[in-house]
């Protein structure tokens, strides 16, 4: 038992001091490696797959020949038929 405790007390000493002299040791957490890579992954990736709605393709597309009454359109379609890209995508 006193080989035990003499190793955890070495092990948390070791990481203690590696802490004091400003070594970051965050990165070997592997949820936090998940989330980074996955945003990286989304960050670099082409936004063509992170449209979620028809209604943003029609927009992007054609965003320069809208008319008004078809942007008053797209506008009235967005606030009676919300989405989950409308309440945090391009819609912003």
């Amino acid at each position: 038992m006193h080989i035990v405790l003499g190793f955890l007390t070495s092990l948390i000493t070791i990481l203690y001091l590696l802490d004091r002299m400003g070594v970051n040791l965050g990165g070997l957490n592997p949820f936090y490696w998940r989330r980074r890579r996955a945003w990286a992954k989304k960050y670099r990736g082409d936004p063509i797959y992170a449209i979620e709605d028809p209604m943003e393709v029609a927009a992007l597309s054609s965003n320069d020949h809208l008319s008004t009454d078809q942007t008053e359109l797209i506008q009235s379609v967005r606030k009676h038929h919300p989405t989950q890209a409308s309440k945090g995508g391009i819609w912003g």
